[in-house]
C-alpha cells in the first residue's frame, strides 16, 4: 500500500530524505598489493629486459621504482611554431625540425582530437594551436599517449618531440607528453638506468603514479607536517619525479621523511637495546682531586660541565653510552681518565680499547706513571693475554686494562668490568654497545674521537649514543703555511727562530701501513744532517716506534723538560701529551697525510701561546689534487668543516671500521647537504620516542620505519616483529595487559 505522509494536511513540500554521505575510500599503506607493493610487470608498461633490469638493481614494485630518485632533470626548449610552411620562423629560435636528434617542447591547446582506424590499426591525433597562432597535428600509432583520456577540447596540452614539415603543416609523430598526462613544466626525469630508455620509465614514474596517488597513507603526523610546512606524500612524488619549478619542494620532503624514519628507527631501537641493567658508581672525588692536585688539571667550563654529565650517567642504574668529541686540544683524554679514577675508585675495572697495538702501548707509556701516582695498578696487553695476566684480570689485581679490541672478543672473565673507554682514530664505531651486554651489568661506555668526525656519522652510526661536546675555552693562533720541496729551508728557518727564541719544534715524518717510514738509524742520519746544516747548534732527538719502551720514555721526558730542542718523530707523535713550549711542527711530505691527522698535528703546538705554526712541506712531486687539499686545510680551522672534507676525500668505508656499523645507504637525503633537515628530524624522531617509547601510537610511522629502514636497524625493527607487536592485543582498542588504576577512597 502506498505511505501515507501524516504531516500533509499542513501543505509543507515534500521533502527527499538527505543522501547518505559518500564513502571516503581507504587509503593504502605503503607495499599494499593494489599500490605500491604492486609488481612492475603486471602494470605492463616495459618489456621483460626492462623489467629484469630494474630487478637487477632492487627494483621489483612499483613503490621501490618510485622509491628511487631519477639522476636528474632537464629542461626541454620550448619551440614557437608559426601557422606557416616556411620552416625559417622555427629557425629563427635556433630550432631546426629534426637538427642533430634534438627534441623540443611544443604546447597549445587541443583544437581537434579523435580516433582513426586504418589497417595498420588505430590512429591518434589531436591538432594543437600555439600561442602564436599555428597549428601543429601530433599522430600515434597503435597506442594511445598517456593522459589521451583526460584531454579535452581546449585543454593546453605539452608534448616532445622532434618537429616535421609536411604539405599540412608542422607534424609531431609518437611525441611524448610532458609530466604525468601532457600537462606537466618541461622538466623531464632522467633516470640513467643501463638497458632501459629513460622515456620508458618515464611513462612507468607517470602510470605508476597515476595508480597510486590519492591512495596512499600519509605515514608522517599530521601536526609534524604542518609544522614543517611540508607537502603530503602523494605530492612529494609528484613533484620528485615530475616537478613544476626549481624549488624541490617534493625532494625536501621525502629527503625529510627519509632522515626522520631513520632517526626515529634509532631512538627506537636504543630504548630497546640500551634499558641494559648497569653498574652504579658512587661519585667519590679522592683519586679524582688527587690526579688533579699531581698533575696539575685545571678543568674549564666546558670540561666541568661535560664532567658532569659523565658522573650524572656512572651514578644512574642504567649503563652509559655517550660519545665524547671536541675540537683538536680539549683534552678529552683527561675528561676520560677522571672518569676511569671515579670508576677504579668503586672498585671496579676500566678497559681502554685503542685502535692497534702500537697505539694502546703508546697510551699506556704515557699513562701508566700517572695512574700508579694515584695507586692503581695499569696493564698492558697488547695480543692474547697471558696466564699471568688473566688471572689478575679475573681477581681485580689488574685494574687499567689498556689493549685493543681484540681483547674483547675473547672475552676474559672479568672480576668487575665497569667502564670500557674506546679511543677511535680514522676508523670510527668499532665497538658495538649491544656487545658488551652479557650476562650481568653491562659497563659503560665512553667513546673518544681524537678529532671532530662529521656530523652524518654522529646522527647515524652514532645515533644511540648520548653526545658530550667539548668546546675550546681558548683562542688559537696557530698558522699554516705551504712549501714545496725547493723552498723547504725556509720552514726549517722558522724552526731556527723558535730555538732561538727558547721555544722547541716536532719535525713528523708520516707513517705508513706497515708502520714507519722511517727506522731509527735513517731518524738517526736526518737528525744529524739537520743539526749540521738548517739547526746547527739545536739539541736534537729521535722518537721511534722501533726503539725500545725504556728509550722513548728518555727521549720523551728529556723533550719535556727542555733537554731537547727539537724532537724528530716518525710515528704518532699527536697520540703523546702536549709540550706546552713546543709551538712549531714541521710536517714532512705532507701530501702524504691524510687531512684528519694533518689537523691533529697542527692542534698539537701553539696552545695557549700567543702564536703556533704547523708548516707543510710537500714532496718532490706532489700530485694537484694533493695541492689543492693542502690549501684548503691551510685556509680552513674549523675540525668539523675539516671532518665533512676528510669524508668526501676517502669515502664512508674508509671512515668505519670492520667491526662497524654499515652506513645507511640514503636515496633522498644527503646528510651533508641536508645538515640542517638531519638536525631537525632527529630533534623531531626522539621527542616522538620519548611521547611513544613502547611503540603503541603513531603505527603508520612504525610500520614506514620498518619497511624502510628495517634491514638496516636489525633485528629488532623488523617488519615481523613490529607487526607482532602491534598484534598481540596491547594496541588501541584493547584492554589486555593494561593495570586498573586504583580508586582512591
Amino acid at each position: 500500500p502506498e505511505e501515507v505522509d501524516p504531516y500533509a494536511w499542513l501543505g509543507l513540500p515534500k521533502t527527499s530524505p538527505p543522501a547518505p554521505r559518500p564513502r571516503t575510500p581507504r587509503r593504502l599503506e605503503w607495499n599494499h598489493p593494489d599500490g605500491t607493493g604492486m609488481a612492475i610487470a603486471k602494470l605492463g608498461i616495459i618489456d621483460e629486459s626492462a623489467v629484469s633490469a630494474l630487478a637487477e638493481r632492487g627494483m621489483n614494485t612499483v613503490g621501490e621504482f618510485l622509491s628511487h630518485p631519477p639522476n636528474d632533470h632537464i629542461k626541454v626548449r620550448l619551440a614557437k611554431l608559426a601557422d606557416t610552411k616556411d620552416a625559417s620562423d622555427l629557425e629563427a629560435d635556433g630550432l631546426t625540425a629534426g637538427e642533430d636528434g634534438e627534441d623540443v617542447m611544443v604546447r597549445g591547446k587541443v583544437a581537434h582530437r579523435f580516433v582513426r582506424l586504418t589497417s595498420n590499426g588505430a590512429r591518434y591525433e589531436v591538432r594543437l594551436k600555439d600561442r602564436n597562432g599555428g597549428i601543429i597535428r601530433c599522430t600515434w600509432l597503435g597506442a594511445s599517449p598517456r593522459g589521451w583520456s583526460q584531454w579535452a577540447v581546449g585543454m593546453e596540452v605539452a608534448l616532445v618531440g622532434s618537429p616535421e614539415q609536411s604539405d599540412d603543416g608542422w607534424a609531431l609523430f609518437e611525441a611524448e607528453p610532458v609530466g604525468i598526462d601532457g600537462r606537466g613544466s618541461g622538466w623531464m626525469p632522467t633516470y640513467g638506468i643501463e638497458g632501459v630508455e629513460d622515456r620508458e620509465l618515464r611513462s612507468l614514474a607517470a602510470i605508476a603514479l597515476s595508480r597510486v596517488c590519492g591512495n596512499l597513507r600519509e605515514p608522517l603526523p599530521r601536526k609534524l607536517v604542518e609544522y614543517h610546512k611540508l607537502i603530503g606524500l602523494d605530492d612529494a612524488l609528484r613533484d620528485a619525479h615530475f616537478p613544476s619549478n626549481k624549488a624541490g619542494k617534493g625532494r625536501t620532503r621525502l629527503a625529510f621523511e627519509e632522515l626522520l624514519l631513520l632517526q626515529a628507527g634509532i631512538g627506537w631501537r636504543a630504548k630497546r637495546r640500551n634499558p641494559a641493567r648497569g653498574m652504579s658508581h658512587k661519585v667519590l672525588h679522592r683519586a679524582v682531586g688527587a690526579l688533579s692536585l699531581q698533575q696539575n688539571i685545571n678543568l674549564t667550563d666546558s670540561q666541568e660541565a661535560v664532567f658532569s654529565e659523565i658522573r650524572r650517567d656512572l651514578k644512574s642504574s642504567h649503563a652509559m653510552v655517550r660519545l665524547l668529541q671536541g675540537e683538536v686540544g680539549t683534552d678529552k683524554t683527561t675528561i676520560a681518565m677522571l672518569t676511569a679514577a671515579v670508576v677504579i675508585q668503586n672498585k671496579a675495572q676500566v678497559l681502554y680499547v685503542l685502535p692497534d697495538a702500537d697505539s694502546a702501548e703508546r697510551r699506556f707509556l704515557f699513562s701508566e706513571g700517572v695512574f700508579r701516582s694515584v695507586g692503581f695498578s695499569p696493564v698492558f696487553i697488547p695480543d692474547g693475554p697471558t696466564r699471568g695476566q688473566l688471572d689478575a684480570i679475573s681477581r681485580g689485581e689488574a685494574q687499567v686494562i689498556f689493549g685493543t679490541k681484540a681483547l674483547l672478543e675473547k672475552s676474559p672473565k672479568w672480576a668487575k668490568l665497569g667502564l670500557v673507554i674506546v679511543e677511535e682514530r680514522n676508523e670510527y664505531g668499532t665497538v658495538d654497545p649491544a656487545s658488551l651486554v652479557e650476562s650481568g651489568p653491562a659497563p659503560d661506555l665512553l667513546v673518544i674521537t681524537d678529532t671532530p668526525i662529521p656530523s652524518s656519522l654522529t646522527l647515524t652510526v652514532f645515533g644511540e649514543y648520548r653526545m658530550s661536546m667539548l668546546a675550546i675555552d681558548y683562542r688559537v693562533h696557530c698558522s699554516s703555511v705551504v712549501f714545496p720541496q725547493k723552498e723547504r729551508n725556509e720552514a726549517y728557518q722558522a724552526v731556527r727562530e723558535a730555538v732561538d727564541d727558547g721555544r722547541q719544534a716536532f719535525v713528523v715524518f708520516p707513517v705508513g701501513e706497515s708502520g714507519d717510514l722511517l727506522g731509527p738509524d735513517d731518524a738517526l742520519r736526518y737528525a744529524q744532517a739537520l743539526q749540521s746544516e738548517a739547526l746547527e747548534g739545536a739539541r736534537i732527538g729521535v722518537y721511534c716506534s722501533a726503539m725500545s719502551r725504556e728509550d722513548r720514555i728518555r727521549v720523551f721526558e728529556d723533550f719535556q723538560h727542555r733537554r731537547i730542542d727539537v724532537l724528530v718523530a716518525t710515528t704518532f707523535i699527536e697520540e703523546a701529551p702536549v709540550v706546552a713550549n713546543a709551538n712549531v711542527v714541521v710536517v714532512e711530505h705532507a701530501d702524504h697525510h691524510e687531512l684528519a691527522r694533518l689537523h691533529r698535528l697542527r692542534g698539537h703546538v701553539g696552545q695557549g701561546m700567543e702564536s703556533g705554526q704547523c708548516l707543510m712541506v710537500m714532496s718532490e712531486k706532489p700530485s694537484q689534487d694533493a695541492k689543492q687539499r693542502l690549501t684548503q686545510l691551510s685556509a680552513e680551522r674549523d675540525g668539523f668543516k675539516i671532518a665533512e672534507m676528510d669524508l668526501k676525500e676517502r669515502g664512508w668505508d674508509a671512515l668505519l671500521g670492520d667491526g662497524a656499523e654499515s652506513p645507511p645507504e640514503f636515496r633522498w637525503a644527503d646528510p651533508v647537504l641536508d645538515h640542517r633537515q638531519l638536525l631537525s628530524a632527529r630533534d623531531e624522531a626522539f621527542r616522538l620516542v620519548k611521547q611513544d617509547p613502547g611503540m603503541r601510537r603513531n603505527r603508520e610511522m612504525i610500520e614506514a620505519v620498518a619497511v624502510r629502514w628495517g634491514p638496516w636497524l636489525g633485528e629488532d625493527f623488523s617488519t615481523e616483529k613490529i607487526e607482532h607487536q602491534q598484534g598481540d592485543g596491547r594496541g588501541k582498542g584493547s584492554s589486555k595487559g593494561r593495570r586498573r588504576r586504583r580508586r582512591r577512597r
